[in-house]
């Protein structure tokens, strides 16, 4: 059966609650890793999440939340005597949104150095499938790179296939130069890509949605969704390319994590067998219906029930 890991770092998230004020801000948690997983698992996708997290309250909590989402969490290091990192979200009236972030010390960053890195990495063999972006890169040290890119090479031999999306986060990176320098390696590995345009356009210059999946198809991405916002979504497979129009939502609440949403809305399909164009509108309706939440994460009480994929769907897996 295919089973997706998501890899990265969940931090602990204030939020601005626009129903109350300016100053009002709501407590949750989010990481653009663990938003596709948790966003995949509720749409009955097989998925585990992997990172480390501190021994404090808020590490503790997150994780066992994360266990009740059915996200899998044998992969979740513990450190001791470290504390998880903190971003705030302020959002203007067109619910676009601005991160502040508090996490130099951040465990995740040290997931792959020390002793227990080597049964991490030999345990993420028994995934089908990784996920992992930009922001996942920009954590770690030149050493855990190294060890990350190996492993990923070693992964695809074994018949791994690797999901990526770029996430270019300015304020996470030393420099756009040294984002471009970084994730340069990883590309040429990458199965299925899953792009925003905006961030494309942010690190690599003004571009079309054309020309960002040439350059993927170059590289040898087989699977290419470039997210145009409002403007809908192209999706390039098996030499076809087709614009896909978006679900409109007049004014959002808070656009935080609509791409992770897509993500995990789109793999969760795929993992059931759905075909790409299929795999898309599942993508779209998680977007629709994370903008009309302020933060990363929409409550579980306010998600539909009937948003689950058909469990009776065979095989399949991603194409």
């Amino acid at each position: 059966m295919s089973r997706l890991a998501t890899i990265g770092e969940c931090m602990i998230e204030l939020s601005q609650d626009v129903k109350q004020s300016s100053s009002h801000y709501r407590m949750s948690y989010g990481g653009d890793s663990l938003n596709v997983a948790l966003y995949c698992a509720r749409w009955g996708g097989q998925v585990d999440y992997v990172t480390a997290i501190g021994d404090d309250g808020f590490s503790r909590n997150m994780c066992a939340d994360w266990a009740l989402e059915n996200i899998g969490v044998g992969s979740v290091q513990k450190m001791p005597n470290r504390q998880s990192g903190l971003y705030i979200i302020e959002t203007d009236k067109y619910g676009e949104r601005d991160f502040t972030y508090w996490r130099d010390n951040a465990p995740a960053r040290d997931m792959f150095e020390g002793k227990d890195s080597a049964a991490l990495l030999q345990n993420l063999h028994g995934f089908s499938h990784l996920y992992f972006s930009g922001i996942t890169l920009s954590l770690f040290s030149k050493h855990s790179l190294a060890v990350f890119l190996d492993f990923l090479v070693a992964y695809k031999r074994g018949g791994g296939r690797l999901v990526f999306d770029l996430n270019y986060r300015p304020a996470r990176w030393e420099s756009a130069d040294k984002a471009r320098d970084t994730i340069a390696p990883f590309m040429p590995h990458i199965d299925i890509a899953l792009p925003s345009q905006d961030d494309e356009d942010l690190l690599y210059g003004k571009s079309t949605p054309e020309h960002i999946i040439e350059r993927y198809i170059k590289l040898g991405v087989s699977e290419i969704v470039v997210k145009c916002s409002a403007k809908g979504c192209v999706l390039w497979h098996e030499g076809d390319t087709k614009h896909i129009a978006a679900n409109i939502i007049e004014t959002p609440v808070d656009t935080t994590a609509a791409g992770d949403g897509f993500n995990g809305g789109y793999l969760a399909a795929r993992l059931s067998g759905k075909n790409p164009v299929q795999a898309v509108g599942y993508g779209q309706k998680t977007a629709s219906l994370v903008i009309g939440y302020s933060g990363a994460i929409v409550p579980r009480s306010n998600w539909p029930a009937d948003y689950k994929i058909n469990s009776t769907l065979k095989g399949g897996g991603l194409a």
